[in-house]
């Protein structure tokens, strides 16, 4: 089986019944091995129908429009067809052609980075680097697509991929997307300035309290960084339960889906489910079973934050370097004062 066999038989899994579509030379091995299925393909005259024709599909049967073309002035043809569908939210899942995988970002003709053009109106989007891939994929984009607040999804499949033999093809029945997860409590320390931005957002963060200490998740208690319910539908949702109440909320919420969504594009697993009383761990036997602890104060917060790149890409330079120098001038005020505490401890007992 080929990799573009594999696409179709996604396809069949899903019970997609047409495709819409113009072809192209990088998507060609996908519309040879198309034509031995039952799903149809309806040929439209120019790629932009294609989106609008799928997207029209979904809304009158509510089922996943699909369509797919060819990779360059092909795939950002369809980019005003899946803007509409990201605004109206409707499921679609756009499958884009692409050029050889080593010729990527080399500007050969009819390439086109479409995975980046349309960044901003898509659930999500995949660059499929490898075959064997190609079931969790679709998967994955059908379900994100029609999940939620629908929207559409884009796959861009390199022509060599298409053409790349997959030894086994293994449909998930169940779509796992622990990855999220993942992501953020890679990293949680990094964004802890930003969901804990006071001196005072740490004094809650210590042993012995409600509020959590250590990085872990779990679906049996309310004391872990990370609460998954346990009683759950179709839609499971997570808490993080570290962002202090003086957080803003926009900054906080963005910080923490850019890290999920960097737990999904690069499949980072998290750590394994913390199934007792995390509160009642010692450091030392947290520290053994490789339970990291989040930032004790502003100061640490402030140092994680500058060497994880999650908040200066998401922020730019510009206002990274002046929140990160406020909150670091925050600090050293605040630690320049005399507290009550070292008066009535000292100056009183000299």
């Amino acid at each position: 089986m080929l990799g573009a066999d594999a696409i179709v038989k996604c396809l069949e899994e899903e019970g997609v019944k047409y495709v819409f579509g113009y072809p192209g030379v990088a998507i060609c091995p996908f519309y040879n091995s198309i034509l031995s299925s039952p799903v149809e393909t309806i040929l439209i005259r120019t790629e932009q129908n294609a989106a609008h024709a799928a997207s029209g599909f979904a809304r009158v049967t509510g089922q996943v429009g699909v369509c797919a073309v060819t990779s360059g002035p092909g795939a950002t043809n369809v980019i005003t067809g899946i803007a509409t569908a990201f605004a109206d939210s409707i499921p679609l899942v756009c499958i884009t052609g692409q050029v050889d995988s080593a010729l990527i970002g080399s500007d050969v003709f009819q390439e086109a980075d479409i995975t980046g053009a349309v960044e901003s109106f898509v659930k999500y989007s995949y660059l499929v680097k490898d075959a064997a891939e190609i079931p969790r994929i679709f998967k994955e984009a059908f379900y994100i697509a029609n999940s939620g607040r629908k929207g559409p999804v884009l796959i861009d499949v390199p022509i060599d991929i298409q053409n790349a033999v997959v030894s086994r093809f293994k449909y998930p029945e169940t779509v796992s997307l622990r990855t999220f997860m993942g992501g953020l409590m890679k990293h949680v320390k990094g964004i802890c300035a930003v969901t804990n931005p006071l001196v005072n957002s740490y004094k809650r963060l210590k042993p012995g309290f409600e509020a959590p200490v250590y990085i872990a998740w779990s679906t049996l208690g309310a004391n872990t960084l990370i609460r998954v319910p346990n009683i759950r539908g179709a839609h499971t949702r997570i808490e993080l339960r570290s962002p202090d109440p003086s957080a803003n909320p926009y900054l906080a919420i963005a910080a923490c889906l850019m890290a999920g969504l960097d737990g999904i594009k690069n499949q980072i697993e998290p750590e394994p489910e913390v199934r007792d009383n995390i509160n009642m761990l010692s450091e030392e036997e947290a520290a053994k079973r490789g339970i990291r602890k989040l930032p004790t104060d502003l100061l640490e917060a402030c140092k994680e934050m500058d060497s994880d790149p999650l908040l200066r890409n998401l922020l730019g330079k510009q206002v990274f370097d002046q929140y990160y120098c406020s909150k670091l001038a925050a600090w050293k005020e605040y630690d320049a004062q005399v507290t009550n505490w070292e008066i009535e401890s000292y100056l009183y007992k000299i």
